[in-house]
């Protein structure tokens, strides 16, 4: 696979916007909520997995 060169990266036309490139920064505090919000969704999925997996598998 080669490279297009009339692409427009290639050929820098192409800017990102500044707000793009922005790294929004969280405080621990927030960072330990979006964890613990994540790990919560993650186990409710993985219960509804397996609840989904013994009804089916047990009739």
């Amino acid at each position: 696979m080669g490279v297009d060169p009339s692409d427009l990266l290639n050929q820098r036309l192409y800017e990102e916007p500044e707000s793009d490139l922005i790294i929004p920064t969280i405080t621990e505090r927030e960072e330990r909520e979006e964890v613990r919000e994540w790990s919560a969704k993650r186990d409710e999925i993985a219960q509804t997995m397996w609840t989904d997996y013994m009804a089916r598998n047990i009739m």
